[in-house]
């Protein structure tokens, strides 16, 4: 079904018959079966570092993102088209906050970093706040693996383009705050930077 889905992705985020309410149930449909195999129950109880090939190919899918071996994942949707994709977030935040990892929340950020509209936003939030409860110390998930640099500088992005005051607006100041206090803590030098810039809003 994964195949499936990547091939269908280009019909609707290119708007050619695939209409949202059918794209939506075919990606949960493909969900629902993933939650089902004993890959995915076992990475939710042990989430780690890596994912085991056949898990990987349907995460992939699931979160648009090409998995590939080695190498971080990667969005495959154009940046223009990412608000066709607004309607999967709630699936995609379900998932999230079942299964806090370094390879799902690579993809939200792949995902998130085009976008700093409001459902893109409260997503990586979410998405990073789970994985700050599930590694609050780690700093090899935080630093070395670069997922708190990569989330400093989607907060620049989204304070550059809508400003500090849409981070209150949406609920996700505290958050924010939050993973960056933490950030600090582990020794990331640009969550200091991002701090600073924080209480001036």
């Amino acid at each position: 079904m994964g195949t499936l889905l990547l091939s269908l992705d280009p019909v609707y985020f290119d708007d050619k018959g695939l209409g949202a309410a059918d794209a939506v149930r075919l990606r949960a449909a493909l969900a629902n079966w993933m939650e089902k195999t004993p890959s995915w129950i076992s990475y939710k109880r042990r989430p780690g570092y890596g994912v085991n090939l056949h898990l990987a190919e349907a995460l992939g899918a699931v979160f648009m993102n090409y998995a590939g071996f080695r190498q971080p994942p990667r969005c495959y949707v154009a940046a223009h088209d990412i608000p066709r994709a607004a309607p999967f977030i709630p699936l995609l935040a379900n998932l999230t906050g079942e299964a806090p990892s370094l390879s799902i929340v690579l993809m939200v950020l792949s995902i998130v970093s085009p976008s700093t509209e409001a459902p893109f936003v409260e997503f990586a939030a979410g998405a990073l706040r789970a994985c700050l409860k599930r590694f609050p110390d780690d700093t090899k998930f935080w630093v070395d693996y670069g997922v708190g640099e990569q989330f400093c500088n989607w907060v620049e992005g989204v304070m550059s383009a809508k400003g500090v005051a849409v981070l209150d607006a949406l609920a996700v100041r505290a958050p924010v705050e939050e993973i960056v206090s933490n950030l600090i803590r582990l020794g990331l030098p640009k969550a200091a930077n991002l701090e600073t810039a924080l209480s001036k809003g």
